[in-house]
């Protein structure tokens, strides 16, 4: 059975101590993701983010992906922070499109450089499931500025706390 993330084992429970520490202390405006990942087709990947909400408007993340199966080709570990401006659905609008669209900008920290280059762009569709749960897509791009230009996908499971 494949690993969601391929660090040792008390690296993972680390990991998932100091977020589970976070949100206990701080569990009024953060969210939680994790989701699938993507890249033309699903990967095998799987992903975590972290997202706190600033001012109604900005989200600051940060999101962990496990390793991918590309074409054949093993993408390591990695990851991303990122910034993005948050707009919501106007009220009177059609309860069918996504609630929240978010635009951004990320730096990936990994060795691999699988979406081209370190810089990019981040854009976000959301879906309320209800007041606490939502289903969204996220997509990180180099928009082109540099090569390759694979873009990172997931599909997310959202939890606001």
């Amino acid at each position: 059975m494949k690993k969601v993330f391929n660090n040792p084992k008390w690296v993972v429970v680390g990991i998932l101590v100091v977020i589970l520490l976070f949100f206990a202390y701080k569990s009024q405006a953060t969210e939680v993701e994790g989701g699938l990942t993507y890249a033309g087709k699903f990967n095998d990947g799987y992903a975590l983010t972290i997202i706190e909400r600033f001012g109604g408007k900005f989200d600051l993340g940060v999101t962990l992906v496990g390793e991918q199966d590309y074409k054949g080709t093993v993408i390591e570990n990695n990851g991303t922070a990122w910034f993005g401006y948050v707009a919501t659905r106007p009220d009177h609008w059609v309860r069918a499109l996504p609630y929240e669209v978010t635009i951004g900008a990320a730096h990936w920290i990994e060795t691999n450089r699988f979406i081209g280059c370190q810089q990019g762009y981040m854009l976000g569709l959301k879906w309320a499931v209800n007041n606490n749960a939502s289903i969204g897509v996220r997509h990180w791009s180099n928009a082109g500025i540099c090569k390759p230009n694979r873009g990172q996908d997931l599909l997310t499971f959202g939890w606001r706390f």
